[in-house]
């Protein structure tokens, strides 16, 4: 991963002027995700029902848990079964950070395939 403070050849062009600011809109009303729900379509109805505007430069942030529902990876785990929930985090996780509190940090790999600016992952159901 490259950052502008690594080298000139990543820095903003001189004349780009100050970053624009950044303004963080929740989009509700999103249905419960259920196993081969599209995503896409359910965040655009839901923006546009909140009366959000998505446009090219836009950038969305979804949980993993509705990815994962989508996805129809969904386990159920008794909530007080401790070693069944760490053994399903260590099976998704390409890495498991541990802490001393309990709190464990599973790091799925998935920042790898984000898709190309302007472009759209492949959705899970065919288009209309």
């Amino acid at each position: 991963m490259s950052h502008a403070l690594d080298g000139e050849e990543n820095a903003p062009p001189a004349d780009a002027g100050p970053a624009g600011p950044v303004v963080l809109l929740p989009i509700v009303g999103i249905p419960e995700v259920s196993p081969g729900a599209d995503l896409g379509t359910l965040i655009l109805e839901a923006a546009t029902a909140s009366g959000i505007e998505l446009a090219d430069d836009d950038v969305l942030v979804v949980t993993h848990k509705i990815v994962s529902k989508a996805e129809g990876r969904i386990r159920e785990v008794p909530p007080d079964d401790i070693d069944a929930r760490h053994a399903i985090a260590e099976m998704e996780a390409a890495r498991i950070v541990r802490r001393r509190s309990g709190l464990i940090i599973a790091e799925t790999g998935t920042a790898s395939s984000a898709p190309t600016p302007g472009s759209m992952p492949p959705t899970s159901s065919p288009a209309r």
